[in-house]
């Protein structure tokens, strides 16, 4: 019910986000007369939710010519695409390429400091000889990142040391 006044107080060509009890109404609508309303958790993105939004909208108004949705066939239009729409847009990391790109620069974020901390240890030892000194090995210790420090411990082997 309250999607319906949503929809009715959403002008044309205008999208907007209502929040209502514990969820989020997103709508729109467009100039064709048909009003898309997407309710989900505070917490779903509103991009994506207005690029599904007009996706959906924009798809049906093609498939179906504005007499076959104004008057009293309001409600009975098929539109099969919904259902594999609301399917895939569950997770909406896997849908939206923005999202996914930033979970992959949040990941690089971590791996690559260790990676280069890494990097930098080997090299310290390669100054050495065949083994690096108990000094060396102590400074070389002390200017690592605790987290690396167990992770070199750890894989003591499988590093050459």
């Amino acid at each position: 019910m309250f999607a319906k006044t949503v929809a009715e107080r959403t002008k044309p060509g205008v999208r907007q986000d209502v929040e209502e009890k514990q969820y989020t109404f997103h709508a729109y609508a467009s100039s064709q007369g048909v009003c898309g309303i997407i309710i989900s958790d505070p917490s779903y993105p509103k991009m994506v939710a207005h690029g599904l939004l007009s996706k959906i909208v924009d798809e049906f108004t093609s498939a179906h010519p504005r007499s076959q949705y104004t008057g009293t066939n309001v409600g009975q239009l098929d539109y099969p695409q919904l259902k594999e729409y609301i399917v895939k847009y569950q997770n909406p990391e896997d849908v939206d390429s923005i999202m996914k790109i930033q979970q992959e620069l949040d990941a690089t974020k971590v791996s690559v400091p260790e990676g280069f901390n890494l990097r930098i240890w080997r090299a310290d030892f390669s100054l050495s000889t065949d083994r690096p000194t108990s000094d060396h090995t102590e400074r070389a210790r002390k200017s690592l990142p605790v987290e690396l420090d167990k992770y070199i411990a750890d894989h003591r082997g499988s590093l050459g040391a």
